[in-house]
């Protein structure tokens, strides 16, 4: 073996420890948790889009806004019934004590510190950066930028968010229904502590 043929072995060897280090340190980058409800209502547009199970959630992070995306939503026959809530995900707690190891995971990645709440979790008031829903079938953009987002847990115990907020259309070329909301640092910090303790009380864990 030749003196270069050691030399490149080396490097090489530094790369895929390299590369390693870098794989486990984007191990927290994102979230992908299910999803067992997901809908959107658009009584003005008189649309309603849903989702077939299985639904995820997708909880991620793009140059400093973080965003929560399902993707694979599609208009549905149903008649849209008044609702105060355009859009709607319920976030399953399952297997709690790893779902609470992927929310610190997450947090830490992001650098958003993780809070205890003064009581149980009852009901968290943000406002999104944006809340919106791509509409393929009609080649529509609903959004929102003033919108309202409540969280609160589920009568099975799981999170559920809900949007409310006034929504604008926009045409524009897409081929695949989502729902979208995308929210600043301060406020994913306060929505994953909330998220957090909710898991914790599901395994009665409050310490």
């Amino acid at each position: 073996m030749t003196k270069a043929d050691s030399r490149l072995q080396t490097t090489d060897y530094r790369l895929l420890i390299t590369d390693y280090r870098l794989l486990i340190t984007d191990h927290w980058s994102y979230m992908l948790l299910p999803c067992p409800k997901v809908h959107a209502v658009f009584l003005r547009e008189n649309l309603e889009m849903g989702h077939e199970p299985p639904a995820w959630v997708r909880w991620d992070e793009h140059g400093g806004t973080f965003i929560l995306r399902v993707v694979g939503l599609k208009l549905t026959d149903a008649s849209p019934a008044a609702s105060g809530e355009v859009l709607f995900l319920e976030v399953a707690l399952t297997e709690a004590p790893a779902l609470q190891e992927k929310i610190q995971g997450f947090a830490a990645r992001h650098h958003l510190p993780l809070h205890p709440l003064p009581g149980p979790p009852g009901k968290l008031l943000e406002q999104p950066i944006l809340a919106a829903c791509h509409v393929p079938e009609k080649q529509l953009f609903v959004y929102c930028e003033g919108a309202e987002l409540s969280a609160r847990p589920s009568p099975a115990g799981n999170l559920e968010l809900g949007i409310t907020g006034e929504f604008r259309t926009r045409r524009v070329i897409c081929q695949e229904g989502d729902l979208i909301i995308y929210l600043d640092a301060p406020a994913m910090g306060r929505l994953l502590s909330y998220f957090f303790a909710l898991a914790r009380q599901g395994t009665g864990d409050r310490d």
